[in-house]
């Protein structure tokens, strides 16, 4: 267990994550493409064992698919485009 009584080594947690979350240049999203109103309106993708979300944070084996850069450049671009 990595986190114990509210302690934990954030070396050793981020080096567990990330046997989860990444293969080879693959990354694991639970969202690809979403569009926000933030900044006056950008295009996100959600990336599993972030800081910013609850479940995909402590969960990342249990949501979520692996993409290679290209996929989520290419969604990231549709959904932006569709917005202009």
């Amino acid at each position: 267990m990595l986190i114990v009584q509210g302690e934990y080594d954030p070396l050793e947690l981020a080096r567990e994550t990330e046997k989860v979350v990444v293969r080879g240049d693959m990354r694991k999203y639970y969202r690809l493409s979403w569009a926000s109103k933030w900044y006056g309106g950008i295009v996100e993708a959600y990336c599993c064992g972030c800081c910013w979300s609850d479940f995909p944070r402590d969960h990342p084996e249990a949501i979520g698919n692996f993409y290679s850069p290209e996929e989520v450049y290419g969604s990231l671009i549709n959904c932006a485009m569709k917005k202009v």
